[in-house]
């Protein structure tokens, strides 16, 4: 049996495998594994260990977005987009434009009534409260 075919069967078996930063590999299982797998796996340790370590060297990084306003300060491309996509989502930004600054007229009252405003500015002369991170959309 190859180390390849050792880890397969391993996998198959329920084992899940994970690479630390400094190299060493840590296995979980949700029940215990068959004595004859563990058995392969000692046998071809370090041959599965490097199997592991090319396979997590494949794999992309994961990115993660910039904080709420940092987006715009990326230059135009993918991981704009990505950043941008994230900002929507978050509590209290605009889902359409990502902004956080909200407005209302004066005498309004009730949730539903805040607006966006990039998406939609108060109109001229229109006496309005502002406020940040409101958690209902445009």
């Amino acid at each position: 049996m190859t180390a390849a075919a050792a880890l397969a069967r391993a996998e198959a078996a329920g084992l899940r495998f994970m690479m630390a930063p400094n190299g060493r590999v840590t296995m979980t299982a949700a029940a215990k594994p068959p004595a004859d797998v563990l058995d392969d796996l000692k046998r071809h340790k370090a041959d599965v260990q490097r199997l592991l370590a090319q396979r997590s060297a494949a794999q992309p990084k994961a990115t993660h977005p910039p904080a709420k306003a940092d987006w715009r300060s990326l230059p135009y491309g993918p991981a704009r987009g990505v950043a941008f996509m994230a900002a929507r989502i978050l509590p209290g930004a605009c889902p359409c434009c990502a902004g956080l600054r909200w407005w209302r007229g004066a005498g309004e009252t009730g949730p539903m009534l805040w607006r966006c405003e990039t998406c939609h500015p108060p109109p001229l002369g229109l006496a309005v409260i502002k406020k940040k991170e409101s958690p209902n959309p445009c």
